[in-house]
């Protein structure tokens, strides 16, 4: 049987980042029929970039505060038109060649306990 967790083992914060970078091109193509909802029949090179940050904060006794805030920039081929499927889910979801700071998530979690042996949970991403 394992030894309850005391007030000095747990843990107060925490801090975790995660980023993606995709870059996608194609040549030139001849295209028989173009017009502004086709994929371009030039070259085209895009980029996309996120970055998450998740931090988490212990407010009291089960009790945490979570923040992931999120940067992003960049966007699809041909602004993403053209394509019967988007080939780069991100370029779609980030729309845009500035940089754009937003809030994801930001969330309390209270746990209680209803009874029974507590165990303890390992660090991670929104998890103290």
């Amino acid at each position: 049987m394992a030894a309850p967790l005391s007030a000095d083992s747990l843990e107060l914060w925490n801090f975790h980042a995660q980023s993606t970078g995709i870059l996608q091109a194609h040549p030139p193509f001849h295209a028989p029929y173009s017009g502004p909802n086709s994929l371009a029949n030039d070259f085209d090179a895009q980029a996309t970039f996120t970055a998450t940050l998740f931090g988490g904060l212990r407010l009291w006794h089960g009790a945490a505060i979570y923040a992931n805030p999120e940067a992003t920039a960049g966007g699809g081929m041909s602004s993403g038109l053209g394509l019967a499927g988007v080939p780069n889910g991100e370029g779609t979801r980030v729309a845009t060649h500035a940089l754009r700071v937003s809030m994801a998530r930001l969330f309390v979690r209270q746990t209680i306990g209803l009874g029974g042996a507590v165990q303890k949970i390992e660090d991670d991403i929104n998890q103290l």
